[in-house]
């Protein structure tokens, strides 16, 4: 029971909206209620936006969409009611203002949900974007903002040269090293320059380096001289007393391989010729360079000629000898001498001055030489002197100087007499 003046308060059950009338009723007496009585009819479902659109405003009763930027509608409805729990129309349904972008060569295109109308470019691996734009809006009036990208292959360039060699290109994609040809006597280093994901050239461009022989081979008696790169020669020259047999493989040479090309010959000892047989000539001594073959002749032969030695040139020095029959050497005589010996090739003569001379010049023994000459000058005999007189104090001699075996006497001056028994001297020889 109800008394005047109280209020009633109304409300939908669940899964009901309100639909006429007033929440809030008051009694007024004789049974009546002022204010109309709640309607309630079936609550709609909550609606979800249509494609690329979204809800603007809403409440139990409508639903007012609108299409995301860049899109235009394409079915449903802009605005929807609720009429007893069912609404008057589907959801707006929204769809790209703009024609589907192009998508460039070497690139692709995708689209992030939350952020619909916006379309985002990636190049392809090993790709770059080298012009346009990377994300592109579509415009209310349908077009794409921006520009079409495009998308180049990332590649690097090696602008420099290297020297003795060749490079088969100088653009690399990713992921390729510089390569490089050498030329013919050169060689490429170890070093590596690889073109990086980023299009940077990274490490160290290769390099063309000479190729180098090694130590030339052994030569026995010989020395070389020359450079060891891929080109040059290496001359080989002989010791002295050695000759090269074949002139022509005096060098070897640095090939492309990094070996020696080439063959050498040797270095032989200088010889002289043998000396032929010679009648009545003996030989001694050696053919070797320096060193000399002596000759001497048989008895009773004389000998023309010492020696041949043999010179570094492998030739003889000195000329062939004959032994020829020994008349030994022309006889001397010595006035006032006696002498003693012989006049044959390689026989002495002595020679004795007479009693009262001296040798007063040359030689006493000379020898008869192989060529008939005497060894020595010949002597010559001349009569003794004595040295200048001896002085005596307070005497005076007859003479200064006189031949031997005769006497010097002395005078004692005034006021003095001789001590001695002799006053005077003998000259001997």
């Amino acid at each position: 029971n109800f008394q005047y003046g109280d209020e009633v308060t109304l409300s939908c059950h669940d899964g009901f909206k309100a639909s006429g009338g007033d929440t809030r009723l008051t009694c007024v007496g004789q049974n009546k209620w002022q204010g109309d009585p709640l309607t309630c009819d079936l609550r709609c479902e909550k609606v979800k936006p249509g494609n690329y659109s979204k809800i603007v405003n809403e409440n139990e009763n409508f639903t007012h969409f609108e299409c995301f930027s860049g899109f235009e509608p394409a079915g449903g409805s802009s605005v929807i009611n609720c009429h007893n729990g069912v609404w008057s129309n589907t959801s707006l349904r929204c769809k790209l203002a703009c024609d589907p972008p192009v998508i460039p060569n070497n690139s692709q295109i995708y689209f992030d949900e939350s952020r619909p109308g916006i379309a985002y470019y990636s190049c392809n691996d090993n790709f770059r974007l080298v012009k346009g734009d990377a994300i592109r809006a579509c415009n209310s009036n349908g077009s794409w903002s921006g520009q079409t990208p495009e998308c180049e292959l990332i590649t690097c360039t090696y602008n420099a040269s290297i020297p003795n060699g060749e490079l088969s290109t100088n653009i690399l994609n990713i992921g390729e090293s510089l390569n490089v040809t050498c030329r013919v006597g050169y060689q490429r280093n170890a070093s590596i320059l690889t073109c990086d994901n980023a299009g940077r050239l990274v490490g160290a461009a290769p390099q063309c380096n000479p190729i180098t022989c090694g130590h030339p081979p052994f030569l026995a008696n010989a020395t070389w001289d020359g450079n060891l790169l891929f080109g040059d020669r290496v001359t080989y020259t002989c010791e002295e007393g050695f000759t090269m047999v074949n002139i022509a493989l005096d060098y070897i040479q640095c090939d492309a391989s990094g070996t020696w090309d080439g063959s050498l010959s040797e270095c032989k000892e200088i010889m002289c010729d043998e000396i032929d047989p010679i009648p009545h000539v003996v030989m001694s001594g050696s053919n070797q360079i320096g060193k000399s073959i002596f000759l001497s002749c048989e008895r009773d032969f004389d000998l023309d000629g010492p020696r041949l030695e043999c010179g570094v040139d492998g030739r003889w020095a000195g000329s062939l000898t004959e032994c020829q029959t020994d008349d030994g050497c022309t006889e001397i005589e010595v006035i006032n001498a006696n002498k003693e010996g012989g006049s044959l090739t390689g026989q002495s003569t002595t020679f004795t001055c007479h009693d009262g001379y001296a040798l007063a010049e040359g030689d006493a023994v000379l020898t008869c030489f192989y060529d008939g000459r005497w060894e020595g000058v010949i002597p010559v005999c001349e009569a003794g002197r004595c040295p200048p007189v001896p002085k005596i104090p307070n005497a005076i001699p007859n003479t200064s100087l006189v031949d031997s075996n005769t006497t010097v006497a002395y005078d004692c001056v005034r006021g003095f007499r001789s001590l001695n028994e002799s006053s005077s001297a003998f000259c001997r020889e």
